[in-house]
């Protein structure tokens, strides 16, 4: 089996990428452009396969999906997993986690 195409959607600063995978890839891109993210995302995708295998979780049987909490992952790309979605902010407050999405204006200041 080999990895054809990549399609990140909504995975930290990322809306959207896709594109085909050759057999040497080269990313090339200004600091903060996204080239780390991307390889985050890949590798987050393939350990969550393999979190899933070690708890027993995968493949599904007679289910449509499948849960699994960030303490048993492998591998996480971020110390908050609730950062992980597009422009997440995070903010511990009396001992609750809240999560806020900020809009397009707030992220871009």
């Amino acid at each position: 089996m080999r990895l054809r195409s990549v399609k990140i959607e909504r995975f930290k600063r990322l809306t959207h990428v896709n594109f085909t995978v050759g057999d040497v890839n080269i990313l090339v891109g200004g600091n903060n452009s996204g080239k780390s993210t991307i390889i985050q995302a890949v590798h987050f995708a393939f350990t969550l396969f393999q979190s899933l295998a070690i708890s027993n979780k995968w493949p599904v049987k007679n289910k449509k999906t499948s849960t699994v909490s960030p303490s048993e992952l492998i591998y996480i790309p971020s110390d908050d997993p609730y950062l992980w979605a597009l422009e997440g902010v995070s903010l511990r407050m009396n001992q609750r986690l809240l999560y806020y999405r900020l809009n397009s204006t707030m992220a871009r200041k």
